[in-house]
């Protein structure tokens, strides 16, 4: 499977004067590096757009600046469309494991079609089981569906292969919390997230995922024996 690579491209270089300028007569491959490199949501888009008008017609690479979009997209908040794009991206790489975890995450995301972000993320982690990445996305995607111990089973398994993954960290703190509704044990393991990405926990009540907020939900929704 080709993996996407991501172009070491100096975007405050050569970003700013390449996202000006048309497609026509512009090399594909330039607009795609500048479509691929870190930027700015709504830049992000516009480049990437550029890039797929550019692009020669039916190009193996094609999904990837649908792939890009939908990240941009999520940024944004513009929920609908960064699902779409994680389709678009879908119909061109089916298959692609980074963009099935796409198509999970940002369906988990945007608490809409959770049956299809469980699909994605399952084909995802049997495409690869060790990207602790996925395992992050089938972690929330477990929080969303109030299954809370495949939700703890989903965040430990991809911090045993990263201990580092903040949301992984604050993921299960929370699982743990819906389990056994016990906060002493995951305050701490909350603090550690935080210290290693101070958004985590905003990021979560973003989310409606608060400590709060899980506690109400396993009431609503308690844990199967």
């Amino acid at each position: 499977m080709k993996l996407l690579v991501v172009v070491a491209l100096s975007f405050a270089a050569c970003g700013t004067a390449h996202a000006q300028f048309p497609a026509n007569g512009t090399p594909w491959k330039k607009l795609y590096d500048i479509c691929a490199a870190d930027q700015a949501p709504k830049l992000r888009l516009t480049t990437c757009d550029a890039a797929l008008l550019a692009m020669p017609e039916g190009h193996e690479d094609a999904a990837w600046p649908h792939w890009y979009k939908a990240d941009a997209k999520l940024a944004l908040k513009d929920f609908d469309g960064a699902i779409a794009e994680s389709d678009l991206a879908a119909q061109k790489l089916p298959t692609e494991r980074h963009i099935l975890n796409m198509q999970c995450w940002v369906r988990a995301v945007a608490n809409r079609d959770l049956d299809g972000a469980r699909k994605a993320c399952d084909a995802a982690n049997a495409e690869n089981p060790d990207d602790p990445g996925q395992w992050d996305s089938a972690g929330l995607l477990a929080l969303r569906q109030h299954r809370w111990k495949d939700a703890q089973q989903a965040f430990a398994k991809g911090l045993s292969i990263d201990r580092g993954v903040a949301s992984s960290r604050y993921g299960l703190a929370l699982a743990n919390i819906a389990l056994s509704n016990d906060a002493v044990d995951s305050k701490a393991i909350m603090e550690g997230a935080v210290k290693l990405q101070p958004t985590v926990a905003a990021d979560y009540k973003g989310y409606g995922l608060s400590p709060d907020d899980v506690r109400a939900l396993a009431k609503k929704y308690p844990p199967k024996s």
